[in-house]
């Protein structure tokens, strides 16, 4: 297991590294697209066939990581999603409708059917991976891995997974203006670029 710790201020890069994983820090937060591109990086290079990234709000459950992998290992697609829209009790109003929104939108700029676009829970097929060089930095890197895996013709599916909604759990630090531009800033330059 691969941790990037994106410059926290609490005991992340520890309890990590206590519970086995291999741990790569940012010195400061440099934003979530910088983390999975560090983390993306580090598995490509130890010639990883299949690799699941997690978000690390503690929103995914384990099982559910194994299930994306098992798809991807069963060759269900090249991208497996996880999808969280069939069963949204506990998700917030805003959240639920956003995601729909900018589901809808990713769906139709890949030509395949994507019902969670902006889920943190994915697995890729190692040659997707090596032929789509990511560049965001923030959120919107969750929409340009979607959008250069079907430049690449990757076959993009979902499997229903849990969502955990908590109190407990860190607050969302996606900024609703800005990310939003960001989301339609990119889709407007892969749209020119791509057609």
């Amino acid at each position: 297991m691969l941790v990037v710790d994106d410059g926290s201020t609490d005991a992340t890069a520890e309890e990590a590294k206590k519970a086995g994983a291999d741990v790569l820090c940012h010195p400061r937060n440099r934003g979530k697209g910088a983390a999975l591109r560090t983390g993306l990086a580090e598995a490509l290079s130890r010639q990883t066939e299949v690799v699941v990234t997690v978000d690390g709000d503690g929103q995914h459950l384990p099982a559910d990581a194994k299930s994306v992998a098992d798809a991807c290992l069963r060759e269900s697609g090249d991208v497996v999603v996880g999808n969280r829209m069939t069963n949204v009790a506990g998700m917030p109003w805003d959240r639920r409708l956003s995601n729909r929104l900018s589901s809808l939108v990713v769906s139709i700029a890949c030509q395949q059917r994507v019902p969670d676009s902006q889920c943190g829970l994915r697995g890729f097929r190692r040659w997707v991976l090596d032929g789509t060089p990511l560049q965001s930095e923030r959120f919107e890197i969750e929409t340009e891995m979607l959008l250069a895996a079907a430049r690449v013709g990757a076959k993009i599916t979902s499997i229903p997974i849990r969502s955990v909604y908590s109190r407990e759990l860190p607050t969302s630090h996606v900024r609703r203006l800005k990310d939003t531009v960001r989301f339609l800033l990119l889709l407007a330059r892969w749209l020119i670029h791509w057609t």
